[in-house]
């Protein structure tokens, strides 16, 4: 299992995916939930390609089909309050960041399977995963006001800045159009994060004892945009926007093993699957830094740049027993543990200065301040800390066989969170989280299987009183994460099986 979030950031850099029932969890972007309660590390079925490929080896003999497809829905909030504004800032460069930010975004993903037995020992099989992946898309904020009929005027046919209008740094009418993207702007505006896996795997089975091992060519795109200013600070009135588009392929394995302890009755499983990349992974694109609306804000110019984007994603152990009782009765315990601790930072350079990423540490004084670049050539563009904690997930689920062609099963679980309060934000919100799920499956014809299933997973609130966000040195400062947090997140999965 593992669950949700680690959206959700887990991964852009201003990142802040969304997540879904984490196979990991963690900031909102894993969303490893394919195969709903029937995808997990004691499933049989082509799932167990990523879940646990040793899984193939207890299939039924035949060549299995398998299309799966999930819609998610994500409702979150964040409540926060700006900090007052000191004599040495602009009366304005708070404006539109007190208040709620809120989403609610739906989005769809595939999943596809296929396993074939060779003989009477081995299985092989093939699919496509998305395993962290997300969309996030904050609502506006409607009180803002977006435009001024003074903004701008007419001089030699060409629009340009009205000189008698102070912008969205006038003290008496203050008009900011870039505020009216939310009070999280700072940290995230809109994300899309796919990491794609093409995965073959194989698998042994000698007796009661199956032995699995599966490779992933993985295809990772990361979108995100938000707001910025070209010194870093929190300013309203100097904001631009920027956008990070990066891609990047890598690799990584899995392994796994199942043990049938009592012929047709009990089983046991544990599985590892590797880091993407197996290990910290760059991916390359582009950061665009755009200037405000002419008119509202000075201008700036636009910047572009080409850029490496650095990060580690976790690797996962999983295990878990399955016992069934008679022909009508199954139950299934299983659980996760997700290495988020490999996620201290995410980190942004500029290419033509070479691959290096690095910011000082704590301990540093005043010479070397956190946060701060610590490239020779001060080449980091920007870098957010993270320092996320290992996670724990625990599930039990159910099956009744109500007659041999209709399953009902139900399933209810745990999982911890990955951010800490010194760096939660409204990209990357996450909380321990408890989740219910319910649903069936059944033969509709001949070897055909449907099966259709809802998982509601609720997050703990938060309060956080303690960001450090805000405390670093640039390019590590950003907006604090400091207020209320909201989650819940529903999964509707439906999937169909063909056995030939």
């Amino acid at each position: 299992m593992t669950s949700v979030r680690r959206i959700v950031g887990s991964a852009a850099v201003f990142l802040a995916a969304w997540s879904t029932s984490r196979d990991a969890g963690a900031a909102g972007f894993a969303s490893a939930h394919f195969g709903g309660e029937q995808g997990s590390v004691v499933a049989t079925n082509p799932t167990s390609l990523y879940y646990n490929p040793a899984g193939m080896g207890f299939s039924d003999g035949n060549f299995h089909l398998y299309l799966d497809g999930e819609i998610a829905l994500r409702s979150a909030t964040w409540t926060t309050v700006a900090p007052a504004v000191t004599s040495n800032e602009q009366p304005n460069s708070q404006y539109g960041n007190t208040g709620k930010a809120a989403l609610f975004n739906v989005f769809a993903g595939p999943a596809l399977g296929m396993t074939i037995p060779l003989g009477d020992h081995l299985v092989v099989g093939a699919g496509l995963f998305v395993p962290f992946g997300g969309r996030v898309n904050f609502s506006k904020n409607t009180s803002v006001p977006t435009s001024y009929p003074n903004a701008t005027i007419s001089s030699g046919g060409q629009t340009v800045a009205n000189p008698n209008y102070g912008g969205c740094a006038d003290a008496n009418q203050p008009v900011c159009p870039l505020a009216a993207a939310g009070v999280q702007r700072w940290h995230i505006t809109t994300a899309s994060l796919t990491f794609l896996y093409a995965t073959v795997g194989a698998a042994l089975r000698f007796g009661p004892l199956s032995i699995g091992a599966a490779g992933n060519f993985i295809n990772s795109q990361i979108k995100d945009t938000q707001s910025h200013t070209l010194n870093g600070q929190i300013d309203s009135t100097v904001e631009n926007t920027a956008a990070l588009n990066v891609e990047g392929n890598n690799g990584s394995f899995a392994g796994g093993i199942m043990l049938e302890v009592v012929p047709d009755h009990l089983w046991l499983a544990g599985s590892y699957q590797a880091q993407p990349g197996l290990g910290p992974q760059t991916l390359k694109g582009t950061l665009n830094y755009n200037q405000g609306p002419l008119g509202y804000y000075q201008p700036t110019g636009s910047r572009p740049y080409v850029v490496d984007f650095h990060e580690s994603l976790p690797d996962i152990a999983r295990g878990g027993i399955r016992a069934k009782f008679g022909d009508s009765f199954e139950l299934r315990a299983f659980g996760d543990f997700t290495r988020w601790s490999v996620m201290t930072n995410q980190c942004i350079n500029q290419s033509s200065y070479g691959p290096a990423c690095e910011v000082y540490g704590p301990g540093g004084g005043s010479k070397y301040p956190l946060g701060a670049d610590a490239t020779p050539k001060s080449s980091v563009v920007t870098n957010i800390p993270r320092d996320w904690k290992n996670t724990y997930g625990a599930r039990l689920g159910a099956s009744v066989w109500v007659k041999p062609e209709i399953e009902i099963f139900a399933g209810v679980g745990y999982e911890t969170g990955a951010t800490p309060d010194a760096t939660v934000e409204p990209g990357a919100m996450d909380a321990n989280n408890l989740l219910g799920s319910l649903g069936g499956r059944f033969l509709i014809a001949k070897q055909f299987y449907f099966a259709a299933s809802y998982t509601q997973i609720q997050f703990q609130n938060r309060n956080v009183t303690t960001s450090q966000l805000a405390n670093y040195s640039q390019p590590s400062t950003t907006q604090s994460g400091n207020g209320q947090y909201t989650q819940w997140i529903g999964v509707i999965d439906i999937n169909a099986e063909k056995t030939f």
